[in-house]
């Protein structure tokens, strides 16, 4: 419905607050070795000794530049993309190719906290109908949640496997604190959460479980206190 579709959003864009912090540091090193090497450059050039030998550093110094001023394009169109609003349209996408995505603009959250981060694509079949953006938003969510339970030594496996011809079954696996017992059942409640400060506007994880459903795939957690945690997403796979 047209009032689901704008609370999805509204929950996005609160969410794009801790991301936006993230991408800035992530954006903030390419950006000091454009700035070095623009100097290096500028050095070359206004040297009065300056030799047509010094054109293969001067080469080399632009290409550096050029490719890390292109990854600042694509860390913001990533932003720029999750935060545009839907449409109402479902396409046909490889799920393998969203996921890299959210793994790409979680990158600098995954690095500064130290997580070493597995995927594992194992699907041969990865076509899902769906909406691009909606199933980035419930990757980043589940991926933050994960993030935020680690405390230390932390592990983050996303796998992909084909159970059957008809369906692709995504594991998002965390070594953290897990989920108590008496918590578990009401994760999906709207405002419900077992951390003192709610990032968004508190509806994560519902807003994670009706995306899934408007997918008509489904979503079950598996945890343990001490004992990390297992999301388990199952999506119908497009028939070729």
């Amino acid at each position: 419905s047209e009032a689901h579709n704008e609370l999805i959003h509204v929950e996005r864009i609160a969410s794009l607050g801790k991301l936006s912090s993230s991408v800035a540091h992530e954006i903030n090193n390419p950006l000091s070795g454009i700035l070095v090497y623009t100097k290096l450059i500028t050095k070359h050039l206004s040297n009065d000794n300056f030799y047509h030998d010094k054109k293969e550093s001067i080469l080399k110094h632009l290409k550096f530049i050029e490719s890390e001023t292109k990854r600042c394009g694509d860390i913001v169109k990533g932003l720029l993309d999750f935060s545009r609003k839907d449409q109402d349209d479902f396409i046909v996408v490889h799920l393998h190719q969203l996921i890299q995505a959210t793994c790409n603009l979680l990158a600098h959250s995954i690095k500064i906290a130290d997580i070493e981060l597995k995927v594992e694509f194992n699907a041969k079949n990865d076509e899902v109908y769906s909406n691009p953006n909606q199933i980035k938003q419930a990757c980043v969510a589940l991926i933050v949640n994960a993030i935020e339970a680690i405390q230390t030594n932390g592990i983050i496996t996303i796998r992909t496997t084909n159970p059957n011809k008809d369906s692709i079954k995504v594991e998002i696996i965390d070594n953290g604190k897990g989920i108590s017992a008496q918590d578990l059942p009401h994760i999906f409640e709207p405002f419900y959460s077992t951390k003192n400060d709610v990032n968004g506007i508190g509806l994560g994880l519902s807003i994670v479980h009706g995306i899934i459903e408007n997918h008509k795939a489904s979503i079950s957690v598996n945890s343990e206190p001490g004992d990390g945690t297992t999301v388990t997403i199952i999506f119908p796979v497009n028939q070729k």
